[in-house]
């Protein structure tokens, strides 16, 4: 009686890791508009969103909020991740595509009134610029041949560095930069917009191994929530500003689409 006892006792352990496999990690990077720390839980525009798809499905968990480029080698090493992710080529092999979650647009930011006129990546090809590194903006710069790219860990110190002058331009996502400027305590009214470099879009991204059925419920949450105005209001609380401009978003891969 006591082996049997046991052996139901091993069946039931060795049961419990292949269902807690099963099921997804949510997780994201910390940046400023879109995902953040918030009291006790996480904030920010593309979290907030996600977290309101994971309540809809009954998910039991948590976001994990983590340092932005610990989060994207999660993604990319990980197994069952899910996490919101901006999406470029550098990218594309490294994780699925299939939910959209928000469009923004990377911009070329200066001081309200810079030294000399600064327009295009052109104009800062040999001046010092800020980025966040590992991002999509570090990529645009150095496809655009800038050769004095600083690269930081939090957007926060872009902001500082713009204001003190120890940069003379920014390359950021837009609804980040106003974020990441009012964190640093500086007004966003001293931004100066002088190019929009490219339009992109920020996916639920997920590690290949998640199966399509999975990330299909997470879409269906996601519609619900355009479709009876949840999507629409958490926009609203966090300011974020839709594109505006007729840049469209780089387009994907064939391949992957």
């Amino acid at each position: 009686m006591n082996i049997h006892r046991l052996l139901l006792a091993l069946a039931a352990a060795l049961a419990l890791p292949a269902a807690t496999a099963a099921e997804v990690r949510l997780i994201a990077g910390a940046i400023p508009g879109f995902c953040e720390a918030k009291g006790e839980g996480v904030g920010g525009a593309s979290c907030a969103l996600v977290a309101e798809m994971a309540r809809r499905m009954h998910y039991p968990h948590k976001i994990e909020l983590m340092p932005f480029i610990r989060a994207l080698e999660t993604v990319r090493l990980g197994s069952n991740v899910i996490m919101p992710l901006g999406r470029s080529k550098a990218r594309e092999k490294n994780a699925q595509w299939r939910v959209v979650l928000l469009e923004d647009e990377f911009v070329l930011i200066t001081q309200k009134h810079p030294e000399e006129a600064i327009d295009s990546l052109a104009a800062v090809r040999d001046k010092a610029v800020g980025a966040m590194r590992g991002g999509i903006a570090a990529e645009i710069a150095h496809a655009g041949g800038l050769t004095r790219l600083e690269e930081v860990a939090e957007e926060p110190l872009n902001a500082r560095k713009l204001a003190a002058g120890r940069i003379v331009a920014w390359i950021g996502a837009w609804n980040s930069i106003r974020q990441a400027q009012r964190q640093a305590g500086l007004p966003v009214a001293d931004l100066r917009r002088a190019a929009v470099l490219q339009r992109f879009a920020i996916y639920l991204a997920a590690s290949r191994d998640v199966p399509a059925e999975e990330l299909d419920k997470w879409k269906a949450a996601l519609d619900a929530m355009r479709a009876d105005g949840t999507y629409r209001r958490i926009l609203a609380e966090y300011d974020y500003e839709v594109p505006q401009s007729h840049v469209k978003p780089a387009p994907a891969p064939a391949a992957s689409r």
